[in-house]
């Protein structure tokens, strides 16, 4: 089962450089791209899983 995230979700769409972790680009790259091409992303943490939602502007209050 995997552990939810320590951070709030908005804290990893933000650029980081850590000494542990090195650069932390992956999810700000992908929320970028997605933001350019008018998609929603988000997270949560469900049954034991980190889901990582992408959804249409329009789509992002409908449940998913």
């Amino acid at each position: 089962k995997a552990k939810p995230l320590k951070e709030n979700f908005s804290h990893y769409l933000k650029p980081f450089a850590n000494s542990s972790y090195g650069m932390g680009l992956g999810l700000y790259i992908v929320n970028e791209i997605l933001k350019l091409h008018h998609f929603a992303f988000d997270y949560k943490h469900e049954d034991g899983k980190n889901l990582f939602i992408i959804a249409t502007q329009g789509d992002k209050n409908d449940s998913y």
